[in-house]
């Protein structure tokens, strides 16, 4: 990396080292995203050429300033006239390029570092979720979570959430490692998460048959179980959306298990929002652009937040190594369930504990 910007003593003297590794390595420099794309052997150089261009403009000192400060402003939250002053650029100039990054990094990036996965990249996932909590062909984890913002002038209340603040509900779907591959901010915090999936062009996909569709796995002598994702009580329980049972003094030593699973698969997702919001503080301290911008940024976070776990390779839990692999998937493509309701797939899943 060897654009990086100089940045002032007393600049880098308030970060601790993890937010000195973001600023620094994600980007400080719009360059170094630009040559974080070029080690993927794979890389379309027109897609470096257009992230330069839309970022950048042109090659000098000065844009990699306002850049890390766009940057500077997602990690940390302070307002622009704050960042302004300590890059040394006018608080407007902070503000025209937080436009110009945010939607330059959705369109270049979002793509290649926020996508469903699929063929090899859909097996892995499974068996990643299989090493993680013995629950077979598992996709991801769903859950939602509240991104604090202005309050918007119209329909205020409806953004005011049941935790005495004004929020949008973001609904996100991350795989074990803790990377996002499907988000969705656009609903009030005041909306609950059921209508949010209602609501989300994720579920439009999975009713179109474009993810969560295939391939099959054949489990319990003949159950073809589909992928699905894992998500809390919060939900309604389908084929493709597995939770956990209400648990009570009278349920099974099986469903107790079978929760126990379920949780540990699904955690992934609450370690991920607990990686995103701290690294990127402007989701907590509060998104003060006009709520058209908030899901916008919210995506660019998420989008830095998934580069930074593929680069650095991280993991948010460790992965259990007693686990036998799952059961090869099946080569048909035909569906032959026993039901379609999700409470029949959750028991189909505790019969599959019970066997193995």
């Amino acid at each position: 990396m060897n654009k990086l910007v100089a940045v002032s003593p007393r600049l880098s003297a308030d970060l601790d080292s993890d937010m000195w590794f973001v600023i620094t390595a994600v980007c400080l420099a719009a360059s170094v995203i630009i040559e974080v794309l070029s080690s993927f052997e794979d890389e379309d150089d027109d897609v470096l050429e257009n992230m330069q261009e839309a970022i950048l403009g042109f090659e000098n000192s000065a844009s990699h300033v306002r850049c890390a400060a766009v940057i500077f402003k997602l990690a940390t939250g302070q307002n622009y006239f704050h960042i302004g002053e300590r890059f040394g650029i006018g608080s407007s100039t902070v503000q025209e390029m937080m436009y110009n990054v945010v939607l330059a990094i959705n369109r270049e990036l979002g793509g290649r570092f926020m996508l469903w996965p699929r063929g090899q990249a859909m097996k892995r996932v499974s068996k990643k979720f299989y090493r993680k909590c013995g629950l077979p062909n598992i996709q991801g984890a769903i859950e939602g979570t509240q991104i604090r913002v202005r309050a918007p002038k119209k329909d205020t209340s409806q953004y005011f959430n049941r935790k005495q603040f004004h929020s949008l509900l973001m609904q996100a779907v991350c795989d074990p490692d803790g990377v996002f591959l499907d988000i969705s901010c656009r609903m009030p915090g005041h909306t609950n998460d059921k209508r949010v999936l209602r609501r989300s062009k994720f579920l439009q996909k999975v009713e179109m048959g474009e993810i969560l569709s295939g391939p099959e796995m054949v489990i319990n002598g003949g159950y073809k179980l589909k992928p699905y994702v894992l998500g809390d009580a919060g939900y309604n329980a389908s084929d493709w959306l597995v939770m956990p049972y209400s648990l009570n003094p009278h349920s099974t030593s099986l469903q107790h298990l079978f929760s126990e699973r379920q949780i540990r698969g699904r955690i992934c997702i609450e370690q991920a929002f607990g990686v995103l919001k701290p690294r990127w503080q402007s989701l907590t301290v509060g998104i003060t652009s006009l709520i058209q911008w908030a899901a916008k940024i919210v995506k660019a976070c998420c989008v830095l937040h998934n580069l930074l776990v593929k680069c650095r390779v991280e993991s948010l839990g460790r992965v259990s190594d007693n686990m036998e692999i799952p059961p090869k998937f099946s080569s048909g493509s035909n569906r032959l369930h026993l039901g379609d309701s999700g409470y029949d797939v959750r028991n189909q899943l505790c019969e599959f504990l019970a066997l193995n």
